[in-house]
């Protein structure tokens, strides 16, 4: 029995088609997050050139995001019956931080940075100890202990206006990680 090329390479196409098709129907409307990346540009260049208003800049925008996902929790509670309860608890905490972050936007922005620091120092920490760990196996494993630095060097930039403001959690993270490098 043999195998006709021409049926195989239809059978192909076919596949190749029907699955560009599907991937065109999830995209959806692409043109809404290229229209939301030129927003989020603009933004970026007219408004926050870091000072005290682009930090509350920042803070009411942090408060608008913590709406939409307030929002995007409601509607999955009345959508989903199982674990409803947990996305109704999640809607009520995040029009709590919705609240705060437009009555403290300045708060917000200084909170939001800590948070960022602590992330840097977490994955620098990860980066390390996977290099490290993985050298029997890989032969760049030095890379990794360069992009520790690199992440280190992030968190400090991060860390020195946190530490102006007063937040100890990544001077604190920095100074426990220095100790491994």
């Amino acid at each position: 029995m043999s195998i006709d090329p021409q049926t195989t390479r239809d059978r192909g196409e076919e596949l190749r088609s029907e699955t560009r098709a599907s991937l065109w129907r999830m995209a959806g409307p692409w043109w809404v997050l290229l229209l939301t990346g030129i927003a989020w540009l603009i933004i970026s260049v007219i408004v926050l050139r870091f000072t005290t208003t682009s930090a509350a800049t920042v803070g009411v925008l942090l408060g608008v995001v913590f709406l939409a996902a307030m929002a995007n929790e409601f509607f999955i509670a009345y959508v989903r019956l199982g674990w409803r309860w947990a996305h109704m608890l999640m809607g009520i905490i995040f029009l709590a931080a919705a609240i705060w972050a437009f009555v403290n936007p300045v708060g917000t922005f200084w909170a939001l940075a800590s948070a960022i620091g602590l992330l840097l120092v977490l994955q620098g920490g990860f980066v390390l100890i996977t290099s490290i760990e993985s050298r029997i196996i890989n032969s760049v494993w030095w890379l990794g202990v360069i992009a520790f630095r690199w992440w280190q060097a992030l968190q400090i930039l991060a860390g020195g206006k946190i530490a102006k403001r007063g937040g100890c959690t990544a001077e604190v993270g920095r100074l426990g990680l220095m100790r491994w490098s």
